[in-house]
């Protein structure tokens, strides 16, 4: 890489922190009730955004395959028609860091987003935003709300995982589980914390097995194969398509969704479960639009939108639901392909995740953006610029 590529690369890294730092800051922090300097911050983001639509344009132009080049258009098209800001700026980063090192992304990511995190904590220790604890001993720590908190610890476990590519050393599991535990004492976030036991708990499973049945071990290879086979199996039929399976299991719940609610009666844990099925039955009674729809979600009266699927369809369009389901479903079919595990357990996870909570393609509070270039490095774009690029 020459000087000059060198400094286009660092100016795009610029762009890409600045809008995470304006996105995390003025979204889900407390420093948004200030507001005073917010115009500024968001003029300036939009000029961010410009530069990352500049790279987007050239990334796309310049890619001889006729397949990505048609990808990437769609894309940025969709960003650019589907309503939503946070939208359009997941999908002019996607297209314009195809071909960047996975790995350099995702670390910048880890640190601006954890840094932004802990500043906002201190932030609220210290008394310079307010330190609020919810009821049942639920702390935001500086966060707009409880559950902020609690997911974004969830995506910097998620995310620091697959940046060390799931080695971790039989020790360092333990204090894996005890985090989800502290993290679970300090939000009571049940399904943050179901979803960080059950992640390092594939990790922990997959890290005995390869021990277990070491290929080396001859009497092991026959068990190994057979073992293979069913693992494979399960993938391909079944995990592969996790978050078509998610919706169609949302489309049921949401049908019986009055049992559910009955149920809540009488098992405190469904009671919010309960409420997310009203909120997205209500959404989903809006009319159907290819490129998406303003709807209210506020506190007088309370409206949130709190589930995945019904707030993409609706909030962001048909067009995008599409096309999101495919790419993460693609995602799916070619960690497997690649034996990227770490990375096919987290969408697991996501896919998990969707059912209850909604920040799946927020650029700024989970790490599905810096994620998908480990998909793009796997893609058949030129061998001389993969690997040139994809070495840290």
């Amino acid at each position: 890489m020459n000087l000059r590529e060198s400094k286009k690369d660092l100016f795009l890294y610029f762009a890409y922190i600045y809008i995470l730092f304006n996105q995390f800051i003025f979204t889900c922090t407390r420093f948004q009730d200030w507001g005073g300097q917010y115009g500024l911050f968001e003029t300036f983001a939009y000029v961010m955004e410009f530069v990352l639509l500049d790279y987007a344009i050239w990334n796309i132009v310049k890619e001889p395959d006729k397949k990505i080049k048609l990808v990437l258009t769609v894309i940025t098209v969709c960003g650019a028609l589907c309503d939503g800001d946070e939208v359009r700026t997941l999908c002019l980063m996607l297209t314009a860091f195809y071909g960047q090192p996975m790995k350099k992304a995702l670390k910048i990511w880890i640190i601006t987003i954890a840094s932004l995190f802990a500043f906002t904590a201190f932030c609220s220790l210290v008394g310079i935003l307010e330190f609020r604890v919810n009821i049942g001993g639920r702390y935001e720590f500086g966060m707009i709300w409880y559950t902020d908190f609690a997911y974004t610890c969830l995506f910097l476990f998620l995310a620091f995982a697959v940046y060390r590519d799931g080695r971790f050393r039989l020790f360092e599991y333990p204090v894996l589980y005890a985090l989800a535990l502290v993290v679970f004492r300090l939000t009571q976030a049940k399904n943050t914390t179901i979803c960080m036991l059950l992640f390092t708990t594939m990790c922990l499973v997959s890290f005995i097995y390869g021990k277990l049945l070491d290929p080396e071990n001859e009497n092991n290879t026959l068990l190994k194969k057979r073992c293979d086979a069913v693992i494979y199996n399960v993938q391909k039929y079944f995990l592969d398509y996790s978050f078509i399976w998610g919706l169609l299991l949302f489309a049921f719940m949401l049908s019986i969704k009055d049992r559910v609610a009955l149920a809540a009666e009488a098992h405190d844990f469904l009671g919010s479960y309960a409420d997310r099925l009203g909120f997205s039955y209500e959404v989903l009674q809006n009319p159907v639009t290819p490129f998406g729809q303003y709807f209210y979600e506020g506190q007088d009266p309370y409206f949130m939108v709190d589930q995945f699927y019904p707030r993409l369809f609706v909030r962001h369009g048909a067009v995008l639901f599409v096309v999101v389901i495919a790419v993460f479903t693609y995602i799916l079919i070619r960690a497997r392909r690649e034996r990227m595990n770490v990375i096919y357990f987290a969408m697991l996870i996501m896919a998990l995740y969707a059912q209850t909570d909604l920040q799946i393609i927020d650029c700024s509070r989970d790490f599905m953006f810096p994620l998908a270039f480990a998909v793009w490095a796997a893609l058949p774009f030129d061998k001389s610029n993969r690997q040139g690029k994809n070495q840290e």
